[in-house]
């Protein structure tokens, strides 16, 4: 398939793992696109395409957390801070087990956001060379570089329930991802 249809496009990529299985599949990172409009995926996919974070259109209200975002100096730290921040957003602390899970997540803090910033610099590595695009995956259909290309494998594969992203990551009293779609 590679050799036929050398170029893949994957819109609604989530956690990367479809364009994790197409380079594994043989594609040429330069080859693979990648779309979404989550902040989770784009905090991924411009790490992961080699774009800087600060040109993503997001802001942190809290500020405590944006006084701590601010004391990180890599990208790969403050994506590691903020992926932190969106998981401990998205533990409910009136279960009794996820409370549990919540209060050792906060104890350990700095040494979770030190081991993700390092994994995160190793997956950018790993990624490194692929296509990234903040953009829904409607519209992504409807581009050039699906359109009437032949030599091109599109995967969909998006949230399937109502609400899809919103529901996965609802952070607006933390944090403001000042990009919006219709779903």
């Amino acid at each position: 398939m590679v050799k036929k249809n050398p170029r893949i496009v994957i819109p609604a990529c989530g956690q990367f793992t479809l364009a994790k299985c197409a380079i594994e599949a043989g594609y040429s990172r330069e080859n693979i696109f990648t779309s979404d409009i989550s902040l989770y995926s784009a905090l991924l996919g411009y790490l992961y395409s080699g774009k800087p974070i600060s040109e993503l259109d997001f802001e942190i209200i809290d500020e405590e957390i944006k006084k701590e975002y601010q004391e990180y100096t890599t990208d790969y730290e403050k994506v590691a801070f903020l992926l932190f921040v969106m998981k401990k957003l998205q533990i409910r602390d009136d279960i009794y087990f996820q409370k549990i899970f919540l209060d050792e997540m906060i104890n350990q803090k700095e040494q979770i956001v030190s081991k993700l910033a390092k994994l995160l610099e190793q997956l950018s590595a790993y990624y490194k060379g692929i296509n990234f695009e903040l953009k829904d995956l409607r519209a992504e259909l409807t581009q050039d570089r699906v359109g009437n290309n032949q030599n091109t494998t599109v995967i969909v594969n998006p949230p399937a329930f109502a609400g899809g992203y919103k529901k996965m990551f609802a952070f607006e009293k933390v944090l403001k991802f000042n990009f919006t779609v219709d779903e």
